[in-house]
């Protein structure tokens, strides 16, 4: 996994057409928007598992 540090209002991108911006940080919350090509389906991972046929990635807490 990459780990990268931004601050409010810095980007990143993934691959050729994907950037993902910081627009908020408050407290132990992080608010990203996302810009990508139209037909790049973007899906929480926390949603993966309410999809009917698929199983979502379970969820870890980094170690301290």
């Amino acid at each position: 996994m990459l780990v990268i540090s931004r601050r409010i209002g810095e980007s990143f991108l993934i691959g050729d057409g994907i950037e993902a911006t910081v627009i908020d940080i408050t407290g132990g919350k992080v608010v990203l928007g996302v810009s990508a090509p139209k037909e790049t389906p973007i899906t929480r991972c926390d949603r993966i598992e309410d999809m009917p046929g698929k199983t979502g990635r379970k969820r870890s807490r980094p170690s301290k």
